[in-house]
């Protein structure tokens, strides 16, 4: 690997700690959604898929990790609101905080609210209540997601890997791996090494 690729992924990817503070913040633009935001799946034992299911423009998917004392949440979405809402969202599984994030990418993946006008113009064309509803609905999220983009402030990491790092939290055993180019030339890999009776990592 060259020099620069090292030094790519050394700063690509990172660990944000003492996040928990966030939510004192001014509420973001853009976080007005009906219903949930997240769904959250159960992957194991105190690790959570968390998914989009429409109602907020969120775009990625995320990973929380409970452990004894806190909260590790794996890639935050797309926007400032994106992640003010998971935070909320989060509280519906434990009341631990945030207290780190790890980002897998540098990608931000948002579409710049390049949608809103098309959307616009279909409404107006649009006959079947139904179908109409469902475009203001949509619209409603893409405006949301370009005003919370608007808000927007990029935050780089204050820690960096090379290769590896190990995580301890209480009992769990987080190890986080760069193992090569991957979507990106700084994915990081996550393994949950808490069960040796499980004969592998899980995440």
């Amino acid at each position: 690997m060259t020099r620069a690729a090292l030094a790519v992924a050394s700063i690509i990817v990172l660990i944000t700690l003492a996040v928990a503070g966030v939510q004192s913040q001014r509420q973001p633009a853009g976080t007005a959604h009906n219903g949930n935001a997240y769904r959250f799946n159960k992957v194991a034992d105190g690790v959570y898929h968390a998914i989009g299911t429409g109602s907020l423009t969120v775009v990625g998917n995320s990973t929380v990790i409970v452990n004894s004392d806190d909260v590790i949440l794996v890639d935050d979405h797309v926007s400032p609101a994106a992640a003010w809402v998971l935070l909320d969202e989060i509280k519906t599984l434990t009341n631990k905080p945030v207290r780190t994030v790890i980002n897998t990418h540098f990608h931000y993946d948002h579409a710049h609210g390049n949608q809103i006008a098309t959307l616009k113009q279909r409404i107006q064309a649009e006959t079947d209540p139904a179908a109409k509803a469902t475009l203001q609905g949509q619209l409603q999220t893409a405006e949301n997601n370009a005003a919370s983009q608007a808000e927007l402030k990029p935050t780089p990491p204050n820690v960096t890997i090379r290769s590896n790092m190990t995580l301890y939290r209480g009992d769990r055993e987080i190890h986080i791996r760069f193992l090569g180019r991957a979507h990106t030339a700084g994915d990081l890999a996550l393994h949950d090494c808490s069960d040796p009776d499980k004969g592998a990592c899980i995440l």
